[in-house]
């Protein structure tokens, strides 16, 4: 269960989102595209966030059930541990990203003034959301990620990304652009992967797999464009 004060940042994050992400719609093959945005909690007070110029160009998804076998001598011990806050056996889920800056040249303006390119900017505006201070008002700084991919268009991810080495590639060859990979921790997806639901079943909602399909028509017939 969601305590109120998470209902409320998790709230206030989603209706700026909202606000920030429709006024940098694209058109794409009929629908919008939602910008890739993340924030965390000390930069959210600031209403400061990144605006991703190119989306991730992938995410890989893992999901582990909390459990695990073990070999004796006559055949194998199955061990299951629920998670009884969140009434479930799944563990909590990763998702592995591949940024991606776009082309980085500098774009040259009627004049000759240069300017700065937005995707290198989102790599630098990534590198300080990394290294802000852990903790925020006695908690955890939490990271919320404003997820879009064609499998869930509209997603929040309340989450950190785990304490990896984070390493770009750069090639001479072919256009200039740079890509990296950051593993982010979800502690909480709204709706969830499995489920659809949204703040656990305590909060009166009952999670089925017809909740995510519903959730999924929804955020595309938002984003559909209409001739």
């Amino acid at each position: 269960m969601a305590s109120r004060a998470e209902i409320d940042i998790i709230s206030s994050i989603s209706e700026y989102f909202k606000v920030s992400t429709g006024q940098s719609t694209e058109l794409f093959k009929g629908f919008y595209r939602y910008p890739f945005e993340i924030t965390c909690d000390s930069w959210s007070e600031q209403a400061k966030t990144i605006l991703w110029k190119c989306n991730p160009g992938e995410a890989v998804y893992q999901l582990k059930q909390r459990a695990s076998v073990q070999p004796i001598k006559s055949g194998s011990a199955y061990y299951y541990w629920p998670d009884i806050k969140r009434k479930t056996s799944w563990d909590e889920p990763t998702v592995q990203y591949t940024f991606q800056t776009g082309n980085i040249r500098p774009i040259r303006r009627k004049g000759g003034e240069l300017v700065f390119p937005e995707g290198l900017s989102n790599f630098n505006a990534f590198m300080q959301l990394i290294d802000e201070p852990k903790i925020f008002n006695g908690d955890l700084n939490m990271v919320s990620i404003m997820h879009t991919s064609p499998m869930f268009p509209r997603m929040i991810l309340r989450g950190i990304f785990l304490p990896e080495s984070i390493s770009w590639n750069e090639s001479a060859s072919g256009d200039a652009i740079v890509t990296w990979q950051a593993t982010f921790l979800v502690k909480r997806a709204i709706p969830d992967f499995y489920t659809g639901n949204f703040f656990g079943k305590s909060e009166g909602k009952t999670p089925t797999v017809e909740a995510l399909k519903s959730f999924y028509l929804q955020s595309y017939k938002s984003q559909v464009h209409k001739q």
